[in-house]
């Protein structure tokens, strides 16, 4: 009996169950079992347990789950509400929820799991509260969330796994008041105004792991956690805008394992004891990496990387009673991948860090001392960067080539793999401990031992001179020479050479210049010397330098002036260190020797040169001779006669050497001028004598009766009157010679005259006229006509005259013409000849014109431009135009035509004068 009893219930409890109805599903959405998904859970035949299949589509309806039941969407399945779930047990999966203004998942129910969901919108993404042992896996939050992606309240021993938070306004994952032992794990937070992760009040006994955060206003905060350990592990904090992990109010935390990358601070232990961090990293936070404040107590902080520019802040008042920074020294790979644990390790990004400065000369990858923290605080066993650090030392240190020096390796650190040495002089490399090297090149050579571990390598250089024994060289230029001598030494040393110095006994003076010019100043033997010199050895050389008088020319001579030819003696009176004596006497004559007679057969100044010379340089003294030619006196005169008061210029032609002049004019004047200008103010006939001189000799000469003044007319009735006649006078023009005479009261005012062949005298008048009987005017206004007359010589004698002539600008402006319009005409063989007229000058009242002619006759200035005729001023009564009307004369040839007769004295004396110079 007692054995059928146990089958019975076992066959009655098989048919209970057999009887059980089975879990359904259930579609909602087009061509479902529902349209909505509220219908569904609300239909009565919906049983707990049951599976609510929900296909692509919008669903706009706020649904709350108040069985359990499992809601499965498809892709493309998306909720515009939210979901309330009341019911234990509930599954939520695949569905996309988007929410305005409120959360878009709420859990009430214990043991609900929320999976593989989107939420888009929302104040929270989604939240459970009240609700224990609940789970949110896999699922997608971000767009517009102002709250936190997933929010807990009273949760404890949830799961949140590998979830993805974008962009909320809050904490990205937030842990509110009791939720203890619960599994946060996997999950990706950024970009979040708040913590990334945050549990606070009561979440003790939490796992944190394996979580990213990045880019949010926090890290890890953990807040009020006390009595069971909160764990945090293999997470990562990077690049979080204010406090990567922050520890506060805690009494259990174990961290181990967390990386901190480029935030502001790094960890933030905040009131906090029994607190264990250790394995994790912090680099390149902006703050300090590790900020300590108010009470950090029974705590160990060891084996852990900081490298930022300040890795510790210990706040002024910290309580750091019991915090360690170190473990014992125990064997095993640090963080660094040391060979021993200890303490910290400590760098910092411009490689200063504590760890990087200080030595592991035993080479177990911790520091040899330990470091000071501050409040304190010591890390005995600062970690040390293992890589090792080179040394060596060289003996000797330099010297003259060859240089043998004997190298030893002193290198410590964790022990390396190798060693290589690098003699800087292109010697192959070796590997020895205690290297021996000869150095046969001159100059400074560095030397280099590089030491390798697993850890890295260092290098150390050391520098080995090498030098080559100077020799002293002394370039010199000149060596010989006279005083003052100016040598300029040169070192030409070889060898290495630091210093030098030169010593010169002439004075006594020193210098250590390279290259330079030293003066002798007086003759005699000297002796130069250079010392050469490095820090090894040193070498001396001694030049002699001769120095001589040198050469001072001079010379005396006598008579030092005279008449060609003149003979001269030239004597030397030179002074120093004479070899040679050339002479150079101004003439083309060159000599040699120290005295000698020359004779200068021409006038003239000569200077003399005397060059005295030796081997090594010369001087030069010069000196005049002059020598003069005797003096010829000879003058013309112009005009050679005329009214008193007469003003006659005269010209001193006379040859040879002249110096000085004495004119006696005939009427108790005398001048000493070379070239002077006299006026006579009574009528008579004047002889004029000139007498040229030199220092040696003088001559004279006299002209005669050269000056005919006649006195001034007197005007009255049947007296008759005189010529407006003007003459000049020349003699002795040289064949091709030229001359030109001044003329009066014509509108000609200068004659020239060039000759053909020698004109031994020469006499030329000029005298206004009127137009020929029986001749046509030559122009259609003719200014004035005036008779130009050759006396004492033929036509045939000149080989061409000129003639230089003024028109008042008046006349021309009153015809309408310009002065290109003038042109000078000739009267003869009958005919008028217009001449090649050109314009020379002007001033304010007239144009001055030239004209070539081949000799002379009547010429009549006019215009070839026709104008109308002008009114007759008394300024122009002067003139005789061929429009008004005049008594006609008839020209005869020049040379031919009797003197007017105002010009009969005029003539006579110009005769008298030429006949005295025959």
């Amino acid at each position: 009996m007692t054995r059928i009893f146990p089958l019975l219930l076992a066959t009655l409890l098989l048919c209970a169950l057999a009887v059980l109805p089975a879990a359904a599903t259930w579609t909602v959405g087009c061509d479902g079992n529902f349209t909505t998904i509220g219908t569904a859970v609300a239909n009565t035949t919906v049983a707990a347990g049951d599976t609510l299949l929900i296909r692509p589509g919008t669903y706009v309806e706020t649904v709350t789950v108040n069985k359990r039941l499992t809601l499965r969407g498809d892709a493309g399945a998306t909720v515009n509400g939210s979901i309330k779930i009341t019911a234990a047990g509930t599954t939520v999966e695949g569905l996309t929820v988007k929410r305005a203004g409120s959360t878009a998942i709420e859990i009430y129910g214990a043991d609900t799991v929320v999976r593989g969901c989107t939420v888009s919108s929302g104040y929270d993404g989604i939240s459970i509260e009240s609700a224990t042992n609940c789970t949110v896996e896999g699922c997608t939050l971000g767009g517009t969330i102002p709250g936190s992606g997933i929010y807990l309240s009273s949760a404890g021993g949830s799961q949140i796994l590998d979830n993805q938070v974008t962009g909320c306004g809050s904490p990205g994952i937030m842990f509110y008041g009791d939720c203890p032992d619960c599994i946060i794990s996997g999950n990706s937070v950024q970009d979040c105004s708040g913590a990334g992760i945050q549990l606070q009040s009561g979440c003790q006994g939490s796992v944190v792991v394996a979580n990213t955060v990045s880019n949010n206003s926090g890290g890890f905060m953990i807040y009020g956690c006390t009595g069971t350990t909160t764990v945090l592990r293999d997470n990562v904090v990077q690049k979080d805008r204010f406090i990567a992990v922050q520890l506060e109010s805690l009494d259990s935390v174990i961290v181990e394992n967390v990386t901190v990358r480029d935030g502001k601070f790094g960890f933030i232990l905040f009131d906090v004891e029994n607190i264990t961090l250790t394995n994790s990293t912090v680099t390149g936070t902006g703050d300090p990496g590790l900020c300590a404040r108010s009470a950090v107590t029974n705590s160990l902080i060891a084996n852990n990387l900081f490298n930022n520019t300040q890795n510790l802040d210990i706040r002024s008042g910290t309580d750091m009673t019991d915090t360690r920074w170190n473990t014992t020294k125990t064997f095993g790979k640090n963080i660094h991948g040391g060979p021993f644990l200890g303490g910290n390790y400590w760098l910092t990004p411009d490689g200063t860090g504590f760890s990087e400065t200080h030595e592991d000369r035993n080479g177990d990858g911790i520091c040899d001392e330990g470091y000071d923290l501050g409040a304190g605080c010591i890390d005995h066993l600062p970690l040390h960067t293992c890589i090792p650090t080179a040394n060596f030392t060289a003996v000797p240190a330099g010297g003259s080539t060859p240089l043998t020096v004997q190298f030893a390796d002193t290198s410590y650190g964790v022990p390396f793999l190798s060693r290589s040495w690098d003699f800087g002089d292109n010697s192959p490399l070796v590997d020895h401990t205690r290297p021996s090297h000869t150095f046969s090149t001159n100059g400074t050579h560095q030397v280099t031992l590089t030491v390798t571990n697993a850890f890295g390598s260092d290098t150390m250089t050391k520098t080995v001179v090498a030098l080559d024994p100077p020799k002293a060289v002394v370039s010199a230029n000149p060596t010989e020479g006279n005083a003052p001598l100016t040598v300029r030494f040169t070192d030409a040393s070889t060898g290495c050479v630091f210093e030098r110095l030169w010593t010169f006994d002439d004075n006594g003076a020193t210098s250590t210049d390279a290259t330079l010019p030293h003066t002798f100043e007086n003759a005699g033997t000297y002796n130069v010397t250079l010392n050469v010199s490095n820090t090894y050895a040193s070498n001396e050389t001694t030049v002699k330098v001769v120095v001589h008088t040198a050469p001072k020319a001079d010379f005396t001579f006598t008579p030092t002036a005279g008449l060609a030819p003149l003979s001269v003696t030239f004597n030397d009176t030179s002074t120093g260190d004479v070899d040679t004596w050339e002479w150079d006497f101004g003439d083309g004559t060159n000599a040699m020797g120290r005295q000698h007679v020359h004779t200068y057969r021409d006038a003239g100044n000569y200077t003399v040169t005397l060059t005295a010379s030796n081997a090594f340089g010369s001087d030069t003294a010069t000196a005049s001779v002059r020598t003069f030619e005797a003096p010829a006196a000879n003058f013309t005169v112009n005009p050679a006669g005329g009214y008193a008061p007469l003003t006659v210029s005269f010209t001193d032609t006379s040859t040879g050497d002249v110096t000085g002049w004495r004119w006696d004019f005939g009427d108790g004047s005398t001048s000493t001028e070379e070239h002077p200008s006299h006026t006579y103010a009574s009528a008579g006939t004047y002889t004029v004598s000139l007498m040229v001189s030199n220092p040696y000799a003088s001559n004279t000469t006299v002209q005669k009766n050269c000056i005919m003044v006649e006195a001034p007319a007197v005007s009255g009735g049947g007296g008759g009157g005189h010529s407006d006649a003007s003459a000049g006078a020349a003699s002795n023009i040289p064949a091709g010679g030229h001359t030109s005479f001044g003329v009066r009261n014509s509108a000609i005012y200068e004659v020239g005259v060039t000759a053909g062949e020698r004109i031994p005298e020469i006499l030329v008048t000029v005298e206004r006229k009127g137009l020929p009987a029986g001749a046509d005017a030559p122009a259609a206004a003719v200014y004035e006509y005036d008779e130009v007359t050759l006396y004492r010589t033929p036509d045939a004698a000149l080989a061409g005259a000129s003639l230089n002539f003024t028109v008042p600008k008046a006349w021309l402006e009153a015809r309408g013409c310009a002065p290109e319009d003038v042109v000078l005409y000739r009267y003869h063989g009958g005919a008028w000849q217009a001449l090649t007229t050109s314009i020379v000058s002007e001033d304010e009242s007239c144009y001055s014109f030239v004209a070539e002619s081949p000799g002379f006759s009547l010429f009549a200035i006019g215009v070839n431009t026709p104008a109308p005729e002008p009114t007759v001023t008394p300024a122009e009564t002067l003139t005789a135009h061929p429009e008004t009307t005049g008594v006609a004369e008839t020209p005869t040839a020049p040379q031919q035509s009797p003197l007017p007769a105002g010009l009969v004295v005029l003539g006579l004396c110009a005769a008298l004068l030429f006949l005295r110079r025959r």
